[in-house]
């Protein structure tokens, strides 16, 4: 299966909130999206499958030199396939391109396979939000990337 990854079209916003339906439970409303779309801060990225079909997305707020992870999800039939890992490179290296230093983001205590991801990207927890997350209430940590010219180069070569 092919996977690319392009910017987030309001084309693509039925599937993508379909997505967030099926991966979370207090999911997003298409609203939201839609005024993400608009929010001229945001970043927001899909992954198509078979040149048409968006299996996952992820989408950050920059302002000024830091960034702020507000999702990521892939669809349930598409996990462990290395979509993530491709969606988290695209933004690392819009990061880059827009010369941001610091990338932050919250990941539940217990998902241990995104933690793991972030941590291959050099994510490392700096804090907890207790009881941050709702439905099941769970605390979250902190994940904190300082981005470097060392850094910048491996997030090219895994976007490859």
């Amino acid at each position: 299966m092919e996977i690319r990854i392009v910017p987030m079209a309001f084309a693509h916003l039925d599937q993508v909130v379909e997505i967030d339906n099926r991966s979370f439970s207090i999911p997003w409303f298409r609203k939201m999206f839609f005024d993400e779309l608009m929010n001229e801060h945001a970043r927001y990225f899909v992954a198509i499958a078979d040149e048409k079909t968006p299996v996952g997305y992820i989408g950050m707020h920059v302002v000024f030199d830091e960034a702020y992870v507000t999702n990521i999800a892939v669809s349930p039939d598409h996990r462990r396939l290395g979509i993530g890992k491709k969606l988290l490179s695209r933004i690392l290296e819009t990061c880059r391109e827009m010369d941001v230093t610091s990338v932050t983001l919250e990941v539940r205590v217990s998902n241990e396979v995104a933690i793991s991801l972030y941590r291959s990207f050099g994510f490392r927890p700096v804090g907890k939000r207790i009881n941050y997350y709702r439905n099941p209430t769970e605390d979250a940590y902190i994940m904190l990337l300082d981005i470097s010219d060392t850094d910048s180069k491996r997030f090219g070569k895994l976007r490859n």
